[in-house]
């Protein structure tokens, strides 16, 4: 089991992202933050009061659809490292892992679960970063 877990935010691919904001807005969540992802995509981050974990919502720009499996849980451990020795050590091998320390100060590492639903596993390596 990896040690220091703790479930950073939920991410859902959506069509439309002002609707899908407006929507969530009816079960109190707020919109936190928003920032466009080069050309790719647009980003919402959400959040209830008092609370720290977040929906993000993510719009694809231009003519791509959402993709499927493109809802995924972000997770952040303490040390990234020792959770990809012990997942790799249960035959559990990630997908995609970034370059070490990108511009938002996180390391991240990036699994499907059996039915394709990402995992995204991230360390932060500056305070207040992600």
């Amino acid at each position: 089991m990896i040690e220091g877990v703790r479930l950073l935010r939920t991410a859902l691919a959506v069509s439309d992202l002002n609707r899908s904001v407006a929507f969530y807005r009816h079960f109190g969540f707020e919109e936190r933050a928003r920032t466009q992802v080069g050309e790719a995509a647009i980003i919402a981050v959400l959040g209830l009061a008092g609370e720290p974990n977040r929906l993000q919502l993510t719009q694809p720009l231009g003519s791509t659809p959402p993709p499927a499996g493109g809802s995924y849980l972000v997770v952040e451990v303490s040390d990234l490292d020792a959770a990809l020795h012990e997942l790799t050590r249960s035959s559990i091998e990630p997908m995609l892992i970034p370059p070490p320390d990108n511009e938002h100060g996180t390391r991240t590492a990036v699994f499907r679960d059996p039915d394709g639903h990402g995992v995204e596993l991230m360390q932060r390596t500056r305070r207040g970063a992600a």
